[in-house]
């Protein structure tokens, strides 16, 4: 999967129209385009991931939670 997902990122390209004519490839090597349909799930999935970490480390006493009055979500869906 993550292998897949890097593929996607690192196979994008866009050209620029000049006098109706598209130039030639710009790769990008790195990160999202803007409207790209797998943007949504990428941060669904690291969201996810950062909340359950910081549950754990909570829990493990590593670090308190911010706002002691409001419990941290079990499952983030």
């Amino acid at each position: 999967f993550m292998e897949w997902i890097s593929i996607l990122l690192s196979s994008a390209s866009t050209r620029v129209l000049m006098n109706g004519e598209p130039g030639p490839p710009i790769w990008h090597r790195k990160g999202l385009r803007q409207g790209d349909p797998v943007s949504p799930q990428l941060f669904v999935l690291a969201v996810d991931t950062l909340a359950r970490l910081i549950k754990r480390v909570v829990d493990m006493g590593i670090m308190a939670q911010l706002h002691p009055t409001r419990s941290i979500p079990a499952e983030i869906s």
